[in-house]
């Protein structure tokens, strides 16, 4: 209705109106601090699993930290993952069940949540250069690893 009416004389006032009818409605969001994750050096990235029931962080101190969230909405460490040098990057697949990460020592690793809640390595893609990104393609069964300057490979997972 608004936008057949952007000719008219009144229009200004009216959108003026309207938006500040729409602001009275809405809710102040309030913030709530439920956890801080600290490492011992700069935080790369930080990304939820797509249910949100994890969150990994990705740091130049090496690591990689999995949290999950508890019945009582906290936050627990389920995790850390370690790398010889600092990890660039952590990704959670399509359905939440395994994690890459991208490493400047020239390693992606890929960790599996297992049914009692825990996290195990699964496998180790090497790259003859730091690896500048590492993804999930599609429904998760494939990943992409791009090692500096000079290779990238996409791995499939087998059947298991």
């Amino acid at each position: 209705m608004l936008i057949k009416q952007q000719e008219n004389i009144h229009f200004p006032a009216q959108l003026l109106f309207t938006n500040s009818k729409l602001m009275t409605l809405c809710k102040k969001f309030e913030l709530v601090e439920k956890l801080e994750i600290t490492h011992g050096d700069r935080v790369y990235e930080a990304n939820f699993s797509p249910d949100g029931q994890h969150l990994v962080t990705a740091s130049r101190d090496k690591t990689a930290k999995i949290y999950g969230l508890e019945d009582d909405g906290s936050w627990k460490r389920k995790a850390i993952i370690t790398h010889d040098e600092w990890v660039r990057t952590a990704i959670f697949s399509p359905d939440g069940r395994y994690l890459i990460t991208a490493g400047h020592d020239a390693t992606a690793k890929i960790y599996g949540l297992e049914d009692d809640g825990s996290w195990e390595e699964k496998t180790i893609i090497t790259h003859n250069n730091y690896v500048v990104s590492a993804t999930f393609i599609g429904d998760g069964r494939r990943v992409v690893t791009v090692g500096f300057g000079d290779s990238v490979k996409i791995t499939g997972r087998g059947n298991n």
